[in-house]
């Protein structure tokens, strides 16, 4: 259970069996999915939805433009480069974990909202309590949702003798 004692969660699980957790529990779950969003947060962009964009150029750009727009487009292709790309099993992890709380907390609409929440703050790097409130929640109800989900979730996958991964 060593890799799960941090406060910081691991992008991949360690490769020798022995540090790896013997059953499904609620902080694995919780685990399981800030990497599902950490790894969706490393995809290349292309891969990713992108906003409306209309096929015409309304606007008339002037040189100053073109070099804050060529000094932006060098700022994102250094990002780009200091993300690595996520390996196939992360991918194929991130998969399978994503879909976890639509299957098994169809009927528990805060408890999946709050696993969310979590999983997409932490995975994404925001703050827990300014989603929250942005939410309007109140952050002693998220967390109580957050736990019982991600039991209900542990509880569902040790039924269903899931092997952890």
């Amino acid at each position: 259970m060593a890799y799960l004692d941090s406060d910081i969660l691991p992008i991949a699980p360690p490769r020798d069996l022995a540090s790896r957790p013997a059953a499904w529990t609620g902080a694995l779950v919780n685990a399981r999915l800030v990497e599902a969003f950490a790894t969706l947060k490393r995809l290349p962009e292309k891969d990713r939805p992108r906003g409306f964009r209309p096929a015409l150029s309304f606007v008339i750009r002037d040189t100053f433009e073109d070099g804050v727009a060529a000094e932006a487009l060098r700022d994102r292709k250094a990002f780009a480069w200091s993300q690595p790309r996520p390996s196939a099993a992360a991918i194929s992890r991130m998969e399978e974990a994503i879909e976890w709380p639509s299957k098994h907390l169809a009927a528990d609409h805060d408890a999946r909202r709050a696993l969310l929440i979590f999983a997409y703050c932490k995975g994404f790097g925001r703050s827990f309590a300014k989603c929250v409130a942005a939410n309007g929640l109140k952050r002693g109800d998220v967390e109580r949702d957050r736990l019982r989900g991600a039991m209900t979730i542990a509880g569902a996958l040790a039924r269903a003798a899931v092997p952890i991964r």
